[in-house]
């Protein structure tokens, strides 16, 4: 939105700060770093509940078929493998990698509406190269195969303050 009204209308949308005393303390400037998301099921250009919360624990969320653990994503189609791709937070940023599957993934940008690969299909990859994670933020959508689509939502009201990610050095 900021961008279509900066790009476009030559405007720019800003919320006056304001200041109610020592008894309220000021909002943190840096929500977008504490984001939590989910994700959101599309099927056939409609939300499918429920809302899926990703984690912040560093193993993070593994979207698959018959993806297992505390944190997995199995509200899947047919053409998603045992275990597709994982997403996770680390320093504020949330990232996204295949997991090797057979069909692969894009994420387009809610932003620019661009398509990126994280990981081609199987039979399009180069032998011996890494497919790298890439970021992903609010409003990106994901395309699993073919015909999966998940829409990366920001939550409201989660318990930010309890889900720290730990160092920086954490297994990709």
């Amino acid at each position: 939105m900021q961008d279509y009204a900066s790009n476009v209308l030559e405007l720019t949308i800003n919320t006056t700060e304001t200041n109610f005393g020592p008894a309220f303390p000021k909002a943190e400037s840096d929500q977008e770093s504490d984001a939590q998301l989910g994700l959101m099921r599309i099927v056939n250009g409609k939300a499918q509940p429920p809302i899926e919360e990703l984690t912040c624990d560093p193993a993070g969320t593994v979207i698959g078929a018959l993806a297992t653990g505390p944190h997995a994503i199995t509200n899947v189609g047919f053409d998603v493998s045992r275990n597709y791709l994982r997403i996770w937070r680390e320093n504020g940023t949330w990232w996204v990698k295949g997991l090797s599957s057979t069909n692969g993934t894009t994420p387009i940008s809610g932003d620019s509406r661009k398509i990126y690969t994280i990981e081609p299909p199987r039979a399009q990859r180069e032998p011996g190269k890494d497919y790298g994670p890439v970021e992903i933020s609010m409003s990106d959508t994901l395309c699993l195969g073919t015909t999966i689509r998940f829409l990366v939502m920001d939550l409201a009201g989660s318990d930010r303050d309890t889900q720290k990610v730990h160092d920086a050095g954490n297994e990709r």
